[in-house]
């Protein structure tokens, strides 16, 4: 796992496409030993003030989100709810975009 922070972004709409950037450079295979091999992403996105009010909130708030991907198949990209992870309805949760799917 890793993470990324930018400190200049607007709005959800920049984190979004951010997110899609990411995703899609992941999209080409890479080749390992004579094989290509398709590398996917689950990335979970979290903004200050609504996943958290410090660095650490933020970052687990971010990893609440990922697992939220993941569990909804993998490359594509979730978001921190506006209410706190632990107090937003649970129909909020879906992923927000799927490379794989806005790429066909």
């Amino acid at each position: 796992q890793f993470a990324i922070l930018l400190d200049t972004l607007d709005d959800v709409a920049e984190a979004e496409t951010v997110a899609r950037r990411v995703l899609r450079s992941l999209t080409p295979p890479v080749r390992v030993a004579e094989q290509d091999l398709a590398v996917t992403a689950s990335l979970g996105i979290s903004l200050f003030p609504d996943g958290g009010d410090a660095a650490d909130e933020l970052l687990r708030s971010a990893d609440r989100a990922m697992y939220r991907a993941k569990r909804a198949g993998r490359n594509t990209y979730s978001l921190t709810p506006p209410a706190r992870d632990s107090q937003a309805p649970r129909d909020s949760f879906g992923p927000v975009s799927s490379l794989r799917r806005t790429s066909s």
